[in-house]
């Protein structure tokens, strides 16, 4: 079971998710997005530089999925453009993103019930809980 994970810092939500799908702790989580080097903008070779966690440009969908690779995870990704029903679980567990009502992207956690946690607020809530839903991605672990 997918259990509630506060976001400790503004641009955290990628490591409250990883952590509520893996089942690690808030800085475990961290630690293991940052363990992978990533290439940055202006760079020609990745790099291990420290991940700004004070705002929410850091950290993207593939950083997030490589993580989740390296758990084991598979994963299929609905579209909001291709017109699935991004409401409708289809997996054991999902992350999604969502837009928030300041514009800003945002990932939370769908468990396979369709009830979603948002490590920036503890309660349980639905993706129709926000203005709108970019993608959502659902994990199988064999």
């Amino acid at each position: 079971m997918v259990e509630w994970i506060r976001q400790e810092d503004a641009g955290g939500c990628s490591a409250a998710t990883l952590a509520m799908i893996v089942g690690c702790t808030y800085a475990e989580a961290k630690r293991q997005i940052e363990s992978f080097p990533w290439l940055k903008m202006g760079r020609d070779e990745p790099t291990l530089e420290p991940v700004d966690w004070t705002d929410g440009g850091g950290v993207s969908s593939y950083h997030l999925d490589r993580c989740l690779y390296a758990h084991g995870f598979f994963k299929q990704t609905h579209y909001a453009a291709w017109g699935h029903d991004l409401t409708a679980p289809f997996a054991p567990v999902h992350w999604a993103m969502v837009q928030q009502p300041s514009n800003n992207h945002h990932f939370v956690v769908m468990r396979d019930d369709g009830v979603v946690l948002d490590g920036m607020r503890e309660g349980e809530y639905r993706l129709t809980d926000w203005p709108k839903v970019l993608q959502v991605c659902g994990l199988v672990r064999p």
